[in-house]
């Protein structure tokens, strides 16, 4: 082993990120692994109290993938996970102003290779932690309500260097402890904001910020279906409704049997900011999703109506380094921010992990080496990642037209064009650097079909008119 895996490593940031690094990093023998989170620690998965809320703010649920599949598998979390999440193999929507007793139902079947586990995100995040305190206790610390207020590199480039890493610690109505500690091993979890990501910022580490053009926010409700359908409630699938009124549903399932729902709106749209009673949010649901309005408890709608609305985030991207000197790196939303639409935020924080495992394998673990590794390999798929996703959030050019043409493309010509951005992104044996340069064929090869297509077009209906026009003349002659 080297030197570094004796060394102290800090992690910033104690999502799923963070703790998935820590014990990816303890598996493969370092020692001295301290986790630091600014939040306060989420309940036990089996605390059968805390997670029976469902109106509480960490039910927001979302889909392991099979990119984060892979990588959970592989540190062997996901045997915990799957105790606590709900498989979905496929789906059921209504589409604007359809029928609510005709939706249409999706199975995934041989589709996909993996079945997506839906889990509360901070559920997700204390599966992992559980994890670390059975198996890692003596090499991983994980320390709640510690802020990162700075780092500073000393040494920058040099066999010395060393980050130090300024923290704060503070409960409510008591004065701050704050204090700092020093690594050879920095690792920038902690989200969009990231602070690390803040302090190397530069002109070889950028923050790419988009505004958002398509801005939604969210409130959560619980569905419970009756248990004497279980055709038409299916507790295997997830559910959606989208409504010309631009008001939409997501619902995912819970271990416990309930569906978490997400009532998409804009911010300033008052149909939904403006409910004040529980008898205005009965109506509401009445009108834009009568197929889900028999599942809402009375309770549940008063909460709703009390709720402030979520904001979902922005996209962003940092690059075209994602490391600084030969101590720090990021990894996670740090690195790339995109919308929970297709469930590629954290399952892309977990790839990173692997990748960043990758790299520790390619360097023997040398830590000095490991970082710039990773960044090389990642700082291009965090780019890709962002730039198709926020395409995804675009308008019927953007994001439903290259969808059908990619369908029948695809459908006529398997062998040169890939399915659509959505199917690819779900494919773990695919980089999204790999994924947007093929994309990028494809349109091409797509504009070169339909002019060769078009010509086709033109030059055939030029010969029918042409044949036509003779036999015209070969009639008038004979008579």
């Amino acid at each position: 082993m080297v030197d570094s895996m004796y060394k102290p490593v800090i992690i910033v940031g104690g999502g799923p990120a963070g703790l998935c690094t820590a014990i990816m990093l303890a598996k493969k023998g370092f020692s001295k692994i301290k986790v630091f989170d600014r939040l306060s620690e989420p309940p036990m998965p089996d605390d059968e109290k805390a997670w029976a809320d469902m109106n509480a703010e960490r039910s927001y649920n979302i889909g392991i993938n099979g990119r984060g599949q892979r990588t959970l598998s592989a540190l062997g979390v996901m045997s915990t996970i799957g105790l606590y999440s709900k498989s979905v193999i496929g789906r059921k929507d209504w589409a604007p102003e359809s029928d609510i007793n005709t939706p249409r139902e999706t199975i995934y079947g041989s589709s996909k290779p993996y079945q997506t586990k839906c889990i509360q995100r901070d559920r997700l995040a204390s599966c992992l932690l559980k994890h670390i305190r059975e198996n890692y206790a003596e090499r991983v610390s994980v320390t709640y309500n510690t802020e990162c207020k700075g780092v500073e590199w000393i040494d920058l480039e040099k066999n010395s260097e060393t980050a130090v890493v300024r923290f704060s610690r503070g409960e409510a109505d008591t004065p701050p402890t704050n204090w700092q500690e020093s690594t050879n091993f920095l690792i920038g979890a902690d989200g969009p904001k990231s602070v690390i990501r803040l302090q190397m910022e530069n002109d070889k580490c950028f923050h790419k910020r988009y505004s958002d053009t398509n801005v939604r926010v969210y409130r959560t409700i619980p569905l419970y279906f009756p248990d004497n359908e279980p055709e038409k409630w299916r507790r295997d699938l997830n559910y959606a409704v989208l409504t010309k009124s631009d008001i939409n549903l997501d619902a995912l399932p819970t271990i416990e049997g309930p569906f978490v729902g997400v009532v998409l709106h804009r911010p300033w749209d008052a149909r939904v900011t403006g409910l004040r009673t529980a008898q205005e949010a009965r109506q509401f649901f009445d009108a834009f999703f009568p197929m889900f309005s028999p599942c809402i408890l009375e309770k549940d709608l008063q909460a709703f109506v009390n709720k402030n609305s979520s904001k979902l985030p922005t996209f962003s991207y940092a690059g075209p380094v994602l490391h600084k000197g030969q101590t720090t790196c990021l990894l996670g939303d740090s690195i790339h921010t995109v919308k929970p639409y297709f469930g590629m935020g954290v399952n892309s924080a977990f790839e990173d992990v692997l990748y960043l495992e990758q790299a520790l394998d390619k360097a023997h673990n040398d830590t000095r080496l490991a970082v710039k590794l990773f960044s090389a390999q990642r700082a291009p798929d965090a780019r890709a990642l962002v730039e198709m996703s926020r395409a995804l959030d675009g308008g019927f050019f953007s994001f439903i037209f290259p969808l059908i043409v990619d369908s029948i493309t695809h459908k006529l010509f398997p062998r040169i064009f890939y399915p659509g951005v959505i199917t690819c992104l779900q494919n773990q044996n695919w980089t999204f650097s790999h994924i947007q340069k093929r994309k990028r064929l494809d349109r091409l090869l797509q504009i070169v079909l339909g002019a060769v297509s078009g010509t086709a077009a033109i030059l055939g209906g030029k010969t029918l008119l042409t044949t036509l026009f003779r036999k015209i003349l070969k009639y008038k002659f004979l008579m």
